[in-house]
């Protein structure tokens, strides 16, 4: 058998736990459930994104000036964001967005099930 390496006691919140790259509803709940954030890019990746069960796709990026994780942008958050602000994705930067907690997304590792997800809506002090 082998020795555990060695460690300290963690109390912190289980979504601390995750390493991901990407915001996700854990994220949000450390925040309290939602984000008011600043979309400073839109990244088309080189690669395709691998994603957790192995799947890969090619998928776009939105990034914000207030956390170091970024959104993938699913076509119901693209689109949503194409209905506030054009399909030019260079007039949503420095936009502000709020970011929520869906519970019910298509989990797309488990056809016919659902997921908590993140989606974005319109920020309640306007868009600018």
């Amino acid at each position: 058998m082998s020795e555990l390496p060695e460690g300290e006691p963690f109390t912190g919140d289980a979504a601390e736990m995750k390493d991901s790259p990407w915001i996700g509803a854990d994220d949000l709940d450390l925040v309290g459930g939602t984000a008011v954030v600043t979309i400073t890019d839109v990244v088309k990746p080189k690669n395709p994104i691998q994603f957790e069960g192995g799947r890969r796709e090619k998928k776009y990026f939105v990034t914000f000036g207030e956390s170091k994780k970024a959104l993938i942008l699913n076509s119901t958050n693209r689109e949503f964001l194409v209905s506030l602000f054009t399909r030019k994705t260079v007039t949503w930067r420095g936009k502000k967005v709020e970011l929520y907690i869906d519970p019910h997304v298509r989990d797309p590792n488990n056809p016919g099930q659902f997921t908590r997800g993140v989606r974005i809506r319109e920020h309640k002090g306007g868009v600018k």
